[in-house]
């Protein structure tokens, strides 16, 4: 009887260590890309395996006036002169 229970206990818990040892790997990888995403976010730059990073400067939005003339967001006041 007692080598039955071995017989079952000894591959469950092969089994179970292989299941944690996945699911550790898969977490890991999960992480990695998120610090990645985060760290794109915050820099606007992509962070490489080799530890080189291009940081590129994020373009900054034209707050004026559009290629054809109309005003963008926001919406500046218009000044009308008056004499």
């Amino acid at each position: 009887m007692t080598a039955l229970g071995l017989a079952v206990a000894i591959p469950a818990v092969l089994g179970y260590n292989a299941l944690v040892r996945g699911n550790k790997g898969i977490s890991q990888k999960l992480n990695r890309f998120a610090h990645d995403l985060h760290a794109y976010f915050v820099t606007g730059a992509r962070v490489s395996a080799s530890g080189q990073v291009n940081v590129v400067p994020m373009k900054k939005p034209d707050r004026g006036k559009n290629t054809n003339g109309s005003r963008t967001w926001p919406l500046e006041p218009k000044t009308t002169a008056t004499t």
